[in-house]
């Protein structure tokens, strides 16, 4: 049989069996049983399974539902390398979970240790039990119901190392993150509520930190994975602490942060719980000074040749006199500051992309913060929560850049990027393709729209932040031009002509079929030079560029089809 015919017939035999609704049965997993449960070696860890195509055995219990039998189960077998409380849990798994955890030799003459089905709002579960050294235990994964099936995510590990406070972590440095779990973690007799109001802790876990300056501290749990709360103290003892502040919900957020004057050799204990005992997870907990940056005259200076800057306005304040930078409020709330000087005249671009907060943005001229000039400023670009700004600027020229929150409870991580404008922004500077194919990539942040250029797509009357290339069409044939891959709403659209006020256009599109990226196919003059423009769908569409170009010949029908067709040649 040719080669040719082969895939074909396949595609024809398969076509034939999915429209008779035909499929190949999908083998049990190889721990579907008892008796060929995967055994787990390490003393924490996590595995990955699945229970698709899983059976009950005969005699099996129901693992955590409720109900009088299993249903698609699997198992695993594990042995406790020393005593102690073991924790285990199905977060992360893609369906409905039960689990439970079992002593014994056989299936039908099993004990229970525990089980669950929920645990709390979520339906992925959790159990823990008291494990004794040298004892097999066997894990049971089960759906809530036989419909109930996927990929199994198990996770098993030892209480926390740190949930006494008297075993608290050490934290060194001014600044920093250390990630934990409270999984499994138990309130102490004695020990206080860490921030939401209770009469209790609940899941608890302590690091322990000595402050090597004196000033304000900020400390989050913003990254964890639960509802926390959060609270530092001095004090010897849990049960005769010292509360200095505490916090629940930061913000709109479910994760916390307390601030406070840290003073110099001081060692403060820091806790971190659950809003109720169900919230347990990963902890993420941060600690940092104040921003360096947080007043007009500290500001950062940014070098003429970067790119980005990090920084962060965690504990930054507003100065008395400080502008708004962006939302329309009447006062600064949470900024930081930056001090850029042009090396060159040129359109520049600023933003925050990448930040991970809600952020404001402007830009200033002048020498105190009460006496400024703003040129321009930024809320959300876009349907962007983060800031984009642009402006013509003047070699030599200080310009001053503020990053806000849009609230004062938007506060993290600052990147402020820093974009000259595109080389190709003007038709006279167009980027020059060459050959009948490829692939040029480009970006039109901060480009800008030349007087006289025309609209190139959505219908309006001007271009936006236009960016052009020129082509010289090697030899007549279709030609295939599009924007698939960029990152923005595009429209597109080519031209011939020799100035921009004068040119005369082939074609344009704005949206292809159901795509945001556009396409255009029109017929190439060998030896004519055509110029294509790639533009936003408004002054707000920027991002990266990818076009593509294509020519095209006739495909050759009458060699193909003939050749299709041909009688088969014997092997």
């Amino acid at each position: 049989m040719t080669t040719l015919k082969q895939p074909l017939l396949f595609f024809i035999f398969y076509s034939i069996l999915s429209a008779w609704g035909l499929t190949i049965a999908q083998a049990a997993p190889l721990n579907d049983n008892f008796a060929a449960a995967t055994v787990l070696s390490e003393a924490t860890g996590i595995t990955t399974a699945s229970n698709i195509a899983a059976t009950a055995e005969t005699g099996e219990p129901n693992h955590g539902d409720t109900g009088t039998t299993a249903y698609a189960s699997i198992w695993f077998k594990w042995t406790a390398p020393s005593s102690g409380q073991i924790f285990v849990h199905t977060f992360g798994s893609t369906f409905d979970t039960t689990l439970a955890a079992y002593t014994g030799t056989a299936v039908g003459d099993l004990t229970q240790l525990t089980e669950n089905d929920d645990f709390g709002p979520d339906v992925q579960s959790l159990i823990g039990f008291f494990a004794v050294a040298g004892t097999t235990y066997y894990i049971a994964v089960d759906g809530y119901d036989i419909e109930e099936q996927g990929t199994v995510l198990l996770n098993w590990m030892p209480a926390p190392g740190n949930d006494n406070y008297i075993d608290a972590i050490l934290l060194s440095g001014s600044a920093g993150t250390i990630n934990g779990s409270n999984i499994g973690a138990t309130a102490e007799p004695g020990e206080p509520n860490h921030g939401d109001g209770g009469a209790t802790a609940y899941a608890s876990i302590w690091f322990s930190w000595t402050a090597p300056s004196s000033g304000q501290i900020y400390m989050n749990t913003l990254g964890s994975d639960f509802d926390t709360t959060l609270a530092a103290y001095t004090g010897t003892a849990v049960d005769g602490l010292i509360k200095i502040t505490d916090n629940d919900d930061f913000g709109t957020d479910y994760q916390s942060q307390i601030d406070f004057a840290a003073v110099a050799g001081t060692t403060y204990s820091i806790a971190v719980d659950g809003c109720d005992t169900e919230e347990q997870g990963t902890v993420v907990l941060n600690w940092l000074p104040a921003a360096a940056n947080d007043d007009f005259v500290d500001a950062a200076v940014i070098p003429g040749s970067a790119k980005t800057i990090t920084g962060i306005n965690i504990g930054a304040t507003a100065e008395s006199g400080e502008p708004n930078h962006g939302d329309g409020g009447t006062t600064a709330y949470v900024s930081i500051w930056f001090s850029w000087t042009a090396p060159s005249s040129a359109q520049i671009n600023f933003d925050t992309f990448g930040s991970d907060f809600d952020t404001t943005l402007a830009a200033y001229t002048g020498t105190a913060v009460n006496s400024l000039s703003k040129i321009t400023e930024n809320d959300d670009f876009g349907a962007d929560t983060q800031s984009h700004i642009d402006f013509f600027a003047v070699a030599g020229t200080t310009y001053s850049i503020a990053v806000d929150g849009w609230d004062e409870t938007e506060q993290g991580t600052v990147l402020l990027n820093v974009t000259p404008a595109p080389g190709n922004d003007n038709f006279a500077a167009a980027t020059r393709l060459s050959g009948s194919a490829g692939t040029m990539t480009g970006v039109n942040i901060g480009a800008t729209a030349e007087p006289g250029e025309p609209n190139h797509g959505d219908g309006g009357t001007t271009a936006y932040a236009s960016i052009w290339f020129s082509w010289t069409a090697p030899s007549s044939g279709q030609i295939v031009i599009d924007t698939f891959t960029s990152t923005f709403d595009t429209t597109l659209a080519v031209y011939t002509g020799t100035t921009v006020e004068t040119l005369t256009k082939i074609t344009d599109n704005d949206d292809h079929e159901l795509s945001y990226q556009s396409q255009i196919v029109f017929s190439a003059v060998g030896g004519v030079t055509y110029y294509i423009a790639v533009d936003g769908y408004d002054e707000e569409e920027k991002g990266d560029v990818a076009l593509h170009f294509n020519g095209i010949k006739n495909f050759p029908w009458s060699t193909f089809l003939p050749s299709l067709f041909r009688k088969a040649t014997p092997d």
